[in-house]
């Protein structure tokens, strides 16, 4: 990431807030996507991020993700 984005880019404020509020909510999610049939669960902070740059950017579809 750090060769393909700006160092004052708000992508960057967004991965690091984004880091830790999973960090200081570690116990909401330590349970989730625990079960042994489907898939597994995405990251909490990987999706926190994904809707917080897709709120930013006005991209109201999952379509244009």
């Amino acid at each position: 990431m750090d060769e393909w984005v700006d160092k004052q880019h708000y992508i960057r404020l967004i991965d690091l807030l984004a880091d830790q509020f999973v960090e200081d909510c570690a116990a909401s999610f330590s349970n989730k996507g625990q079960y042994s049939i489907g898939r597994k669960a995405h990251h909490p902070a990987m999706l926190l991020k994904l809707y917080m740059y897709c709120y930013l950017n006005s991209i109201n579809s999952s379509r244009k993700i």
